[in-house]
């Protein structure tokens, strides 16, 4: 913890809402300043809430995975479930059929529990996976092309 509070049980869905920012969030929009305490309005909400709801950022986290694929961490916020009105869980499903088998009986299973919950973002953890690596692949087999190319 490098400034601030962490979410406690106050955080709750009758208490002013709250976020933690990362060191790269708060470089990024609001350099040098401190962020304890300023309010912002994120660009999204969670189902169920209006838009436009104000948050104070009580918590300035460090940066303790800086270095994803040699890239520096993204700016990112935090918002605390307890005081979100969150409805959208995640499904994870393990087979022994290829999954994409699977899509339209897990689709009609979600409709039959629920019509209002949307499925969306279907993909294999194979899929997911893929693309965290599609641009250092790229680069690395650029790199490989540019290495063994003779010298003008």
């Amino acid at each position: 913890m490098l400034k601030g509070r962490f979410f406690n049980d106050h955080d709750d869905a009758y208490a002013p809402r709250v976020l933690i920012v990362n060191k790269a969030f708060a470089e990024k929009f609001f350099p040098r300043e401190d962020v304890i305490g300023k309010r912002i309005t994120p660009g999204a909400s969670a189902p169920g809430e209006k838009d436009g709801i104000v948050r104070e950022i009580v918590w300035r986290g460090g940066e303790r995975q800086a270095v994803r694929h040699g890239r520096r961490a993204p700016a990112h916020l935090l918002l605390s479930l307890q005081a979100a009105s969150l409805d959208a869980p995640v499904v994870m499903l393990r087979t022994a059929v290829p999954p994409r088998t699977l899509e339209s009986a897990v689709r009609e299973q979600m409709a039959a529990l629920d019509s209002m919950v949307p499925v969306f973002q279907v993909s294999t953890m194979e899929e997911l996976l893929s693309t965290q690596v599609t641009e250092p692949r790229f680069h690395t087999v650029l790199l490989g092309c540019f290495a063994g190319s003779p010298c003008c």
